[in-house]
């Protein structure tokens, strides 16, 4: 007995620990940092980054938790959470942007919001129907909150909206597995047509009491059959089913999948029955940037070994007169490979297509003063081209009936 009056004069006399010196400064310094990264885009430098674990090439960090708390608690005051109803959720991110400034116009337009002190907020879009709006005064999100659902017209399409308090990541999650629990749902996937028909009365008697059926197209003014949700009685959680079979008069089964909030869903793609980690999507994009990296390395090692061209020898080739032409024009053929460029006029590329009797160039190509027929060019000669003459006179060119084709002869 002794001993415990002992303990508990000691935890009596026992002051509590000292409150950190200049902890005030350093709240309203973090506040100051977490006001000029949301509202004016400056992202603070030097800040604590937590403890990194990496693996591979991906880095894994744990951030300080006095940090991320007053952030946490900043957002909460000036952020608010916008939940697009119906037709919106399908919208472009770009419309569901102008639909929040559209609303700011709207507030500012009718003086709810002091036009003279109101700046926009700052909008991140989080989900198909979720948008994070940062409101630059925590009295514009006490008036949206309080004011629970709006609506705002754009394009002369109205829009209906919902304001609610910001949720965090794992707020939402632990939200939405409350929600599962309270509320049963089915969703017919990908239902064939011939079993649209029956899907009520079959998911009815196969799992139980339905209370809404989602209607069936998203957008009615392009109806399309995808996937079906229910809403079921909870009480019928028991009885879900995976498939369901229909069997027509004509002999064909007919599958219609079924899933739930419990059915593996892929959060890349979005498609019930697999995860992330089996998606083929992201095989098929690790694939192909495994295929780029191959080629890059291919493309690499290919030029550090490259070799000139070959020189083209056939019939439509250039025609030297001379072996020792033939040689100079094969070295300067090479010379513009390895190089890479043109220098001056008389390293020209030859066509064979185009100057198929053509010889090595001394002067390079007259200049014309007018690229029509008839054109004055300068003393040339008559050519054949594919067995066929093309009639010069002297001082003039002829263009020939070939489409982008222009035929000289040596000037010389």
């Amino acid at each position: 007995m002794a001993a415990v009056q002992e303990v508990v004069m000691e935890q009596e006399v026992r002051s509590p620990p000292p409150a950190p010196e200049g902890g005030n400064e350093e709240d309203d310094r973090m506040k100051e940092l977490i006001h000029l990264c949301y509202e004016e885009g400056i992202i603070p430098t030097n800040l604590d980054p937590g403890e990194m674990t990496v693996v591979g090439r991906e880095a894994r960090f744990k951030v300080n938790t006095n940090i991320d708390q007053a952030k946490v608690n900043w957002l909460k005051a000036h952020a608010v959470m916008v939940i697009s109803k119906e037709g919106a959720r399908f919208l472009p991110r770009k419309v569901k942007d102008d639909i929040v400034r559209a609303y700011e116009n709207k507030r500012t337009g009718d003086g709810t919001f002091d036009p003279l002190n109101f700046r926009r907020g700052r909008v991140r879009i989080e989900s198909p129907n979720v948008v994070s709006y940062v409101a630059r005064s925590t009295e514009v999100v006490t008036w949206l909150v309080n004011r629970g659902s709006d609506n705002v017209t754009l394009a002369k399409t109205a829009y209906n909206l919902e304001f609610k308090p910001l949720l965090t990541k794992a707020q939402l999650k632990a939200q939405g597995r409350e929600e599962d629990e309270s509320t049963f749902w089915v969703i017919a996937v990908q239902v064939p047509l011939d079993a649209m028909m029956y899907l009520e009365a079959h998911i009815r008697r196969a799992i139980g009491p339905i209370i809404l059926m989602h209607p069936a197209e998203q957008d009615r003014m392009k109806p399309s059959l995808i996937n079906i949700k229910f809403d079921v009685d909870p009480a019928s959680r028991p009885n879900m089913k995976d498939v369901i079979w229909v069997d027509t008069f004509e002999g064909d089964s007919l599958e219609v999948k079924l899933a739930s909030s419990e059915t593996p869903r892929c959060r890349r793609c979005r498609v019930f029955f697999h995860t992330e980690e089996d998606c083929r999507r992201g095989s098929r994009q690790r694939d192909q940037a495994s295929g780029k990296g191959q080629q890059v390395t291919r493309g690499n090692a290919g030029d550090q070994g490259q070799q000139p061209l070959p020189i083209y020898q056939g019939p439509l080739g250039t025609r030297p007169s001379s072996p020792s032409q033939q040689a100079s024009s094969a070295h300067q053929h090479q010379q513009q490979h390895t190089q890479g460029g043109m220098i001056g006029d008389n390293n020209i590329h030859l066509n064979p297509l185009v100057s198929p009797a053509l010889a090595a160039f001394q002067g390079g190509f007259p200049s014309p003063s007018r690229r029509s027929t008839g054109s004055e060019l300068g003393p040339c000669t008559p050519i054949h081209v594919a067995g066929q003459s093309a009639h010069v006179q002297s001082g003039y060119a002829v263009r020939i009936n070939v489409p982008a084709l222009w035929y000289a002869a040596d000037p010389s």
